[in-house]
């Protein structure tokens, strides 16, 4: 696949939460080939003119810990997914440096850029909304369970602090992890989640959050990036 400027595990291996038999999930970011762009003016660059774009997912066809599953998106999407706050694509601004299998200097500055202006009271709504439809839906099974659990101590964490920490560690990871295995009984499950609502409950209504990105900003970058990016990488292409 052409155009990668970015790729980084995601999923159980970031959060750590793996075990030996767990397959790979990486996520990243691609340039869309110049032929598929003609921009005639800047905001053709940006978030509100540009062709629809599509997610490339790809597997290697392994099985088990040898398989890798990937998902790719345009700059464009990635960006317009992240200003909005979703939970999945966002903590990808904050994975660690062990953990990623390409970077560009082009993928740094849009991280940073995500980092500082996308930490929003919107953003800490769609983690709310995750977890609540995680708790509804995948409750009946320890893995399951157990990310119900994560999803929202990281939650409360990113509305104490403004920081997405996906890598889970210390007691919060403990816990994790014991559902996980099935060391944690039903009720004590049940009392468990019910407080990380409560919590999150309270993190909603009392937090320093800003309340939404600036778009006019997020558009303005995006066309600034794009150009960045068309200049590096077709240096001979008139017009960019």
């Amino acid at each position: 696949m052409e155009n990668i400027i970015y790729e980084a595990i995601v999923g159980s291996r970031l959060y750590g939460m793996s075990t030996s038999e767990s397959d790979m999930d990486t996520k990243g970011l691609f340039g869309r080939p110049f032929k598929d762009i003609v921009p005639v003016e800047d905001h053709y660059f940006g978030l509100r003119n540009l062709p629809k774009d599509t997610v490339i997912n790809k597997s290697n066809g392994l099985e088990g810990s040898q398989k890798v599953e990937s998902v790719f998106y345009s700059i464009r999407k990635f960006l317009e997914l992240c200003m909005k706050g979703n939970p999945t694509l966002i903590e990808v601004a904050f994975v660690p440096d062990n953990l990623l299998l390409q970077r560009t200097a082009i993928s740094d500055e849009i991280m940073s850029y995500i980092r500082a202006n996308f930490m929003t009271k919107q953003t800490l709504k769609s983690y709310i909304g995750y977890f609540l439809d995680q708790k509804r839906g995948n409750s009946d099974t320890p893995k399951k369970s157990s990310h119900v659990y994560r999803i929202g101590m990281q939650a409360i964490q990113f509305a104490q602090t403004g920081i997405i920490n996906p890598v889970l560690s210390g007691r919060d990871l403990e816990v994790a992890l014991d559902i996980r295995h099935n060391n944690i009984d039903k009720e004590e499950l049940e009392r468990l989640v019910a407080y990380v609502d409560v919590k999150l409950q309270q993190a909603e209504k009392n937090n320093n959050l800003l309340v939404e990105p600036d778009e006019q900003a997020a558009n303005d970058f995006l066309v600034y990036i794009h150009k960045k990016f068309y200049e590096e990488a077709y240096v001979n292409v008139e017009g960019v």
